[in-house]
């Protein structure tokens, strides 16, 4: 950051970054993959203080391009290529700060605008059509911690309440929401609890809708329905058919830290997760699977994969329940003064002059010449 007054910073970024990957696919390398790609970031970031309130501004611009060749296993014919370019363009300021004074404290105040215009074109020579997708967004945000107690009673202690909100609106998908609450209560120093809840829909990103369609022959994947390995035609890329994902999560913390000598914190957390609508890749090919998307895969008269359209999809629903426990141990490992102590009256013993090399040794050789 470079400070342009008292109150205004400002800073600037950039990066330039190329790379390019070979592999051999197919059987026994029969077939060669090659992505080039190369990408370039520019970033700015402006903050301003204001009394008590402080802003900050944030816009980037990033352009990528991606070319990928897939050779055929065949000699004569032709390379499938794709080529891919992006351009993205962000936008966005936070302003946060005290709104009232209340007898527990302050409550603050987050408040988010921002926008964003995403470009991407995608085509290959494989007979797919061309994707030109142009995205542009805008949401607003806003966030609360309320303080409501803050006693002193071993009971009572601090207790604290959040909640946020935010609405994006997507010109090629239309509007997603978020909003969330949670409370923060430490009864007393020794414990603190945590109780949040989260309920958010997220659209597909760009490339997940768009990329374009690449089809490589002969790659090995291993059907766990016959249990072998099968030499497949694999199609990748985009999927124009994604829906929206939803999300709810509840997440419950405890720590407790029954004494300070030496430092010792229990931890206990839970949290709970449900997605609707969950974009993923797809999954390995298992019975379950093949049932679930009998489009994905295709077998020949005798029952042998032969292709798999492996392109993203979403899954009706996922449940997720995590627990976690642990137990947080330190000390500080100092050295007795004891040992301090014989070791400098050693030392002394030694060298009744000073260490070898030191400044009290040079100053005698001094006084002898």
């Amino acid at each position: 950051f470079r400070p342009l007054s008292e109150r205004l910073s400002a800073s600037l970024s950039g990066t330039l970054t190329t790379d390019r990957t070979r592999a051999l696919t197919g059987a026994i390398g029969a077939q060669t993959r090659t992505i080039s790609s190369q990408t370039a970031h520019l970033g700015s970031t402006v903050n301003r203080d204001a009394g008590r309130w402080r802003g900050t501004w944030t816009a980037s611009y990033d352009h990528g391009e991606a070319r990928t060749i897939s050779s055929r296993p065949a000699a004569g014919q032709t390379a499938d290529q794709a080529h891919t370019n992006s351009d993205v363009l962000v936008s966005d300021m936070n302003v946060n700060g005290p709104l009232i004074r209340l007898p527990a404290g302050d409550v603050s105040v987050t408040g988010r605008i921002g926008g964003t215009v995403n470009n991407y074109d995608s085509r290959s020579n494989n007979g797919a059509p061309a994707s030109s997708l142009s995205r542009t967004s805008g949401l607003g945000a806003l966030s609360l911690d309320v303080p409501v107690l803050d006693s002193a009673s071993p009971w009572l202690g601090t207790l604290s309440l959040n909640g946020n909100a935010q609405v994006e609106t997507l010109s090629d998908y239309g509007t997603v929401r978020r909003f969330g609450y949670g409370l923060n209560w430490a009864p007393m120093k020794a414990v603190s609890l945590v109780l949040s809840y989260k309920d958010a829909e997220s659209a597909p990103a760009v490339q997940q809708l768009g990329d374009p369609q690449i089809i490589t022959s002969a790659v090995r994947v291993f059907d766990y329905v016959r249990g072998q390995t099968a030499l497949v035609q694999m199609t990748s890329g985009g999927n124009p058919s994604l829906n929206k994902a939803s999300v709810l999560e509840w997440r419950v913390g405890l720590n407790v830290k029954p004494f300070d000598k030496p430092n010792v914190t229990l931890s206990l957390d839970y949290t709970g997760t449900r997605t609707d609508n969950g974009i993923v890749a797809l999954p390995a090919l298992t019975t379950a699977s093949e049932a679930a998307f009998p489009g994905r895969f295709t077998r020949d008269s005798a029952g042998v994969l032969i292709a798999v359209d492996a392109r993203p999809v979403n899954i009706a629903r996922q449940r997720s329940d995590v627990l976690r426990w642990g137990v947080n141990f330190s000390k500080t490992l100092k050295t007795p003064q004891a040992q301090i102590d014989a070791m400098r009256a050693y030392m002394a013993k030694r060298f009744p002059g000073g260490p070898p090399g030191g400044a009290g040794a040079g100053q005698g050789r001094g006084q002898r010449a």
